[in-house]
């Protein structure tokens, strides 16, 4: 795209709300050209999330479609509307605003964060304001050095003999069977010289998988721990995770204390804080990511640490029958 269009990004807290803020902007400033992507419109959302990257509009409004993996890098605002207070939530959102722009000198960009002036919130944003300082001292610095390095000569006598540069790298299924760049033509050489079937990936992680049970046996200190989960085994784990953490909610919290010492209670607070979570992520929780639930546990631990659910847990509560 060779034009520069800066364009906003509102994150909703639900699909409710998300429809009632795509209502107020086109009432309020009618030349504002609105878009809409939320999980319920299905196809209509993808397009939309589509026409945002590749056409001229003014707001995309969302949930959580936009949040991981958007790349549009003419976002230069960013509204959370949102009452999660979750550092690498915010962080994930927020970068949204932080791409390059292709064209436009560095020092001519910039970003702005419209947020909540909570006390959660205010403390995030001064943690980012000197992470940021800290960047540019340091590239300040850097830059200082690189002025004072001696200029290579123009030319130089010799010769070169051979020589390998690349950036291929091998990924395997196991972190243990990534391939540095370097490392590449040893692994390449000695399956070659085994003549056997296997990429150098998983030569690499059979050998590293060996180490590490050599090890394990080797020691007489240690027992003999699972080295290797499936994602499967860590989305179970995590699970179960939010499930306690859930529970402890309905135990601790003191607007749930006293209802859930009691048989009348019939578990619905559990019920309440799940349908809301279902409400906030529209996704059940057999379809969450990982990722997704390690987002919720954090959600769930910020009322454990406040004493207090939101407000939609407290009516839901009440109306479950």
């Amino acid at each position: 795209m060779s034009f520069f269009n800066p364009t906003g990004l509102v994150a909703c807290y639900n699909q409710e709300q998300a429809a009632q803020v795509v209502t107020y902007l086109k009432q309020r400033h009618h030349g504002l050209r609105v878009l809409k992507a939320v999980s319920d419109d299905g196809e209509e959302a993808q397009r939309n999330l589509q026409r945002f990257r590749n056409e001229q509009h003014d707001v995309l409004v969302t949930v959580q479609m936009a949040y991981i993996g958007y790349d549009q890098p003419f976002i230069s605002v960013v509204l959370p509307l949102t009452g999660f207070r979750e550092p690498g939530y915010l962080r994930q959102l927020l970068a949204r605003s932080l791409r390059v722009v292709p064209g436009i000198p560095y020092d001519q960009q910039s970003a702005v964060w419209v947020v909540p002036a909570d006390g959660r919130m205010k403390a995030f944003i001064e943690q980012e304001r000197q992470e940021l300082e800290r960047g540019q001292r340091r590239r300040d610095e850097r830059q200082a050095e690189e002025s004072d390095m001696m200029p290579l000569p123009m030319s130089q006598d010799g010769w070169v003999t051979g020589g390998r540069v690349t950036t291929q790298s091998v990924m395997g299924v196991y972190p243990e069977g990534d391939v540095l760049p370097e490392e590449l033509p040893f692994w390449e050489r000695l399956v070659t010289e085994l003549k056997v079937n296997l990429s150098p990936a998983y030569a690499k992680t059979l050998v590293m998988r060996y180490e590490q049970t050599r090890e394990t046996v080797l020691s007489a200190d240690l027992r003999p721990t699972e080295v290797f989960k499936t994602q499967q085994e860590y989305e179970r784990e995590a699970l179960d995770g939010l499930h306690h953490l859930i529970k402890r909610v309905t135990h601790q919290v003191t607007f749930f204390r006293g209802a859930c010492q009691s048989k009348e209670d019939r578990g619905h607070a559990q019920r309440a804080l799940r349908q809301h979570l279902r409400r906030i992520f529209a996704k059940r929780t057999t379809m969450l990511t990982l990722a997704e639930i390690e987002q919720q546990i954090a959600l769930v631990r910020g009322w454990l640490a406040d004493d207090c659910v939101p407000e939609a847990v407290m009516t839901l509560y009440g109306r479950l029958p």
